[in-house]
């Protein structure tokens, strides 16, 4: 009975003859068919066992394939080595651990993109993330974040037109874009330093313009442009003076017309 359920390879069959033997005295030692029917036994459990094992892990593999978790798909990938799982399944795993990485990859590099401030390096990086199929929320954010390094570089680019043209209506208008922009503080104030000197150059001019004029509203309104531009010195200190003066003689003039046309002798003295 031993012999017929090993040649069966059934496994309770030859369990239950096993048993049955060691009922009547017969042992591994004392039988050779005894022996042979327990290796028998234990190369069927551990065949059961391999096979468990085998489905087990084939079932893991193809869960974690369907996952976004890199670890536990590497995992799977080992587990499936180490039961001799093979074929499409295997392959269709470590393509999709493939493609994971180059997600993770192009997403870290959108990330690091955007945060660098090159507007060439972020276009680049949203194209790939595209093509690893990144998040559309991760996209999203990448598109808003290349729209406002586009719109700094254009002010960028306004401000140095600006600061070339040496025209300071154009490059206070360009400041406010870039402050808007978002264009860093360090720049705008070196664009306000630019403005704040070609303000007063060509105020200066028309200082000095004023003051040779002899035109007391001229001249007024010259020093008053000087003082708002924050400029200050001797050359301003002379044209205040130059205008009390002006204003003087203005109103000694108006005074002596008055006199004249009004014929008043007393006023005349």
């Amino acid at each position: 009975m031993v012999a017929q359920a090993a040649k069966a390879r059934d496994k309770a069959a030859l369990a239950a003859a096993l048993k049955q033997a060691e009922g009547v005295g017969l042992t591994e030692d004392s039988d050779k068919g005894v022996h042979a029917a327990r290796e028998v036994l234990k190369a069927l459990e551990a065949q059961e066992r391999h096979s468990k094992a085998r489905a087990e892990a084939s079932e893991e593999l193809r869960r974690a394939a369907q996952g976004e978790d890199q670890r536990r798909l590497i995992a799977a990938l080992e587990g499936a080595d180490a039961a001799s799982i093979a074929g499409p399944e295997v392959a269709s795993a470590r393509e999709r651990l493939r493609n994971l990485r180059a997600r993770a990859g192009a997403a870290q590099e959108l990330r690091d993109a955007a945060n660098s401030g090159d507007v060439y390096r972020l276009r680049a990086a949203i194209a790939a993330a595209r093509g690893a199929h990144v998040g559309e929320q991760e996209l999203a954010g990448a598109r808003e974040a290349l729209q406002s390094l586009e719109m700094q570089a254009q002010a960028r680019r306004h401000l140095e037109a600006a600061a070339s043209a040496k025209d300071p209506e154009q490059l206070r208008r360009c400041i406010e874009e870039a402050k808007r922009a978002g264009v860093n503080r360090q720049e705008v104030a070196k664009a306000q330093l630019e403005l704040q000197s070609l303000t007063q150059s060509r105020v200066g001019r028309e200082l000095g313009e004023a003051a040779s004029s002899g035109d007391i509203h001229r001249l007024g309104a010259a020093v008053r442009a000087a003082t708002d531009a924050g400029m200050t010195g001797a050359e301003v200190d002379a044209a205040w003076q130059r205008v009390r003066a002006l204003e003087s003689d203005s109103w000694l003039r108006q005074q002596l017309e008055g006199a004249v046309a009004g014929s008043d002798a007393i006023r005349l003295q």
